[in-house]
């Protein structure tokens, strides 16, 4: 965006879904990127690209979630995939509400847990994680959230700009070192 438009400011952050739904609707913020938006008047929600999450860990002999697995809440839509896939693992021993605090746990500690292939890129070329052998993929949408009516000269921009950045990184073969590398969109539910 800086490179297209760089007289606009941008404020990153990262915050749960309710509160960027609530300042979206207050006018407060331009966009926000989520994993699981809810509908509303006067907000626009699109699909831009579906995440590949992957479970992980510092040992590459893990075999499955033990007692060191972090549950990371990415939503709704996980939780389901989660529950169909795992419906023995009542209560994960550690949980996260962001997906990058369960990476550093990991990291730190050991302990799996499921992140975005396109984030665990790195560290699987890098050899600091591995994939957990058998382990099942789940499939996670991504949204820009917006105001149907907005007073703001850069939406139509920033979504121009963000659009072509996810068609971008689907068409690189190595999407892990794309531009959205190593942020994961932002809201609870462990955005």
């Amino acid at each position: 965006m800086r490179a297209v438009a760089p007289e606009v400011s941008l404020n990153t952050e990262i915050g749960f879904e309710e509160d960027l739904m609530r300042r979206i609707i207050a006018g407060t913020m331009d966009l926000a990127l989520m994993y699981s938006p809810r509908q509303g008047a006067g907000i626009q929600v699109e699909h831009l690209f579906d995440e590949t999450l992957i479970l992980v860990g510092r040992d590459p002999d893990q075999l499955a979630p033990d007692d060191d697995y972090v549950y990371v809440d990415w939503g709704p839509t996980f939780y389901a995939q989660h529950r169909k896939v795992y419906p023995d693992l009542e209560r994960p021993a550690q949980t996260a509400n962001i997906g990058w605090l369960g990476l550093q746990l990991i990291l730190a500690s050991g302990g799996t847990c499921f992140v975005p292939e396109r984030v665990a890129a790195a560290y699987l070329r890098g050899g600091c994680l591995h994939s957990v052998p058998g382990s099942p993929t789940l499939c996670l949408p991504a949204y820009v959230v917006y105001p149907t009516q907005s007073e703001s000269n850069v939406l139509e921009s920033a979504l121009r700009v963000l659009r072509a950045l996810v068609s971008e990184r689907a068409m690189v073969p190595d999407a892990g070192r794309g531009a959205l590398d190593p942020g994961m969109p932002s809201g609870g539910s462990g955005g």
